[in-house]
């Protein structure tokens, strides 16, 4: 059972970024079985002081797109996110293309990802945004993959590796580059229905991912190029500090102790989302990325 099969209720909250809740009906229905095709990227210094994360997740059958991006420039947050981008594109994905773009423009808004290669094997990757709300932004990210592991979820290729940015937010630009992630999904279950917390880290020759949901947890550590499969992963309650225990398919226990950066909120349903930008060690290697935790 995938993280999103079982539909599961919490109350709404306010002053979440992202769908407007009350009478606005949000696209697709929540629950609804349809197509869709998500990508990401995200990157930090190896200081843990710069992070951004973009990601666009379009719904060819129902014309829309959903936008999200969030940056902490210098110890600055600066987030954008909207549900309801009307789009009228068709599936950007063919397993057997050696190119892809994904674009959404909204005309205030807009978002692009390009990846040359194969899905399971790319060559380079890259993703700009730009837009003139929430006082105004523009990211560029240009991503170079170094490892890679297909099949923790189904229709899910992640990749990871080193990345630069520029971002300029508000008037203000800053440049950096470090760790970084990307990643491409498809799927025809809905998304959003299954509680979950998703962990992704990045750091030196040593990248992880981290999934827990009430079904069931697991993921894999690469290090070195060698993957350790993990076949329990478990959180503490978001906080500033939280852990991670986790046991690898040989038997072996450990904790990950995660410290948040900054942490934000979207609205999805009516419900809470919650990202964060952390910092972390795994196997001792200082490591930094995303700790996002849906309804758990």
């Amino acid at each position: 059972m995938t993280r999103r099969q079982v539909v599961a209720g919490v109350a709404a909250a306010a002053g979440l970024a992202g769908c407007a809740s009350g009478d606005r009906a949000y696209r697709p229905a929540e629950g609804l079985m349809t197509y869709s095709e998500s990508v990401h990227t995200g990157l930090a210094d190896s200081e843990g002081r710069n992070f951004v994360s973009i990601r666009l997740c379009q719904y060819p059958d129902d014309q829309v797109a959903w936008i999200w991006v969030a940056a902490l420039l210098d110890g600055e947050f600066w987030q954008f996110a909207d549900n309801s981008i009307a789009w009228p594109g068709a599936s950007s994905f063919d397993p057997d293309a050696t190119h892809a773009d994904y674009i959404a423009d909204a005309g205030h808004t807009t978002v692009r990802f390009s990846r040359d290669g194969l899905v399971q094997h790319p060559q380079a990757c890259g993703a700009e945004f730009a837009s003139e709300k929430s006082g105004g932004a523009s990211l560029e990210v240009s991503f170079n993959p170094a490892s890679q592991f297909v099949g923790l979820i189904p229709g899910r290729a992640e990749v990871f590796g080193t990345a630069s940015a520029k971002a300029v937010v508000r008037g203000r630009e800053v440049n950096f580059a470090g760790p970084a992630q990307w990643h491409e999904q498809q799927q025809t279950d809905p998304r959003f229905v299954v509680p979950f917390v998703y962990a992704s880290l990045w750091g030196e020759g040593n990248y992880s991912t981290l999934l827990e949901t009430p079904q069931g947890s697991g993921g894999y550590i690469i290090h070195d190029n060698a993957v350790t499969p993990i076949t329990r992963a478990e959180f503490s309650q978001p906080a500033a500090s939280r852990q991670a225990g986790i046991t690898t398919k040989d038997g072996a226990t450990s904790d990950i102790q995660i410290e948040e950066m900054n942490h934000y909120f979207l609205d999805i349903y009516g419900k809470p989302w919650r990202g964060a930008f952390v910092k972390s060690r795994v196997m001792d290697v200082p490591v930094c990325g995303i700790a996002n935790t849906w309804l758990m």
